[in-house]
């Protein structure tokens, strides 16, 4: 359920969200079972990042809490964030200052939760970290769009997805909370070689043109 998660367009429409019963004293210890994250660069070159999640919260029975329950930690240029669905509704998800948390009806012991927001184009960085602990954390790259400096934390497997929009992934497993976990980005920027060659390509090719103008009067005459 977790890759339906990732790319199922239907999330954006949420689910009905729960008829709050009864309040626990104490907030669950919640744990990463699964962590799928998928970046990818849009036409004005800003980063889409997609999480899908898959979490126990160490209690037999699903139960309402009063306050948010913190899973992940933002980056500080993380922009839009909110849900995006699963077993609990997107208004559950919340963004808890530099958190993003669940509140409400969490069924347990284990639930599904998926969540998305922006990084501006001039990022140098997708930095994961959580929490809690993450048992297994794999990250989805659009191959070919964006360029990577991998943590070396993370394994670099076969590339997945589709043919016509193929993906680089990464995994990590076992990772302590507050772990972080950063994947260097240089997609949607140019470098200066790349401008320089730009700028002398055009120079030349406006040269060549002054020429030719000149050539073309020089006959008429």
């Amino acid at each position: 359920m977790l890759r339906r998660l990732l790319f199922c367009p239907a999330l954006l429409a949420g689910l009905a969200p729960a008829t709050p019963a009864a309040y626990p004293q104490a907030a669950p210890a919640p744990r990463i079972l699964e962590r799928r994250v998928r970046l990818t660069l849009d036409d004005t070159g800003e980063y889409r990042a997609i999480e899908a999640l898959r979490v126990a919260i160490g209690t037999a029975e699903g139960s309402v809490w009063r306050e948010p329950v913190p899973l992940l930690v933002l980056q500080e240029q993380a922009a839009g964030a909110q849900g995006l669905g699963g077993d609990v509704s997107p208004r559950q998800v919340v963004r808890d200052g530099e958190r993003l948390a669940v509140v409400g009806m969490l069924p347990g012991p284990v639930f599904e939760v998926a969540a998305t927001y922006r990084l501006p184009r001039e990022a140098t960085a997708l930095v994961l970290q959580a929490v809690v602990p993450v048992d297994e954390l794999v990250i989805y790259v659009d191959r070919g769009r964006i360029g990577l400096r991998p943590d070396a934390a993370l394994a670099t497997v076969a590339d997945a997805g589709a043919p016509a929009r193929p993906s680089r992934q990464f995994v990590a497993s076992a990772l302590p909370a507050g772990r972080r976990v950063l994947l260097g980005l240089r997609g949607g920027r140019t470098g200066w070689r790349q401008r320089l060659a730009v700028l002398v390509a055009s120079s030349m090719l406006a040269g060549l043109a002054g020429v030719w103008a000149w050539r073309g009067g020089r006959g008429r005459a």
